[in-house]
């Protein structure tokens, strides 16, 4: 019996710019296969487990993600700072399915039910800060 690795990457592009020390822009692609699982099957009454723990493998997860953030002053006078960015994450939207467990069967006749968990849809994140 083996164990497959829990993930592997199949690509990953990062490219950050900066226009100037303090002002960046980061985007990020990352192309993943699956992540491993017991395969099962449902026989009508019940789930049934006839291969080995983690021959299946989940379909490959993509995702892009952008950030951004800018520093400016309110004035020269003053150490009054500020701070702005935004972030999205999964631009695309993508209904990535990263994990499936099982849960149950902790007495007789209990079912055992699947249980897929997916990525967060697309996210935004705003932030603004001030500094003294």
């Amino acid at each position: 019996m083996f164990l497959l690795c829990a993930s592997i990457i199949i690509n990953l592009i990062v490219i950050i710019g900066w226009f100037t020390s303090s002002d960046f822009i980061i985007t990020y692609f990352a192309d993943e296969a699956g992540k491993p699982y017991t395969l099962s099957e449902n026989n009508g009454l019940n789930t049934v487990f006839n291969d080995q723990i983690n021959t299946g493998r989940l379909p490959n997860y993509n995702r892009f993600d952008f950030s951004s953030l800018y520093n400016f002053s309110f004035s020269k006078k003053n150490k009054l700072k500020g701070k702005i960015g935004l972030s999205i994450r999964n631009v695309f939207d993508k209904n990535n399915l990263i994990s499936r467990e099982y849960i149950g069967n902790n007495t007789p006749n209990e079912p055992i039910n699947k249980i897929d968990k997916y990525s967060l849809r697309r996210t935004t994140n705003f932030v603004f800060r001030i500094e003294l």
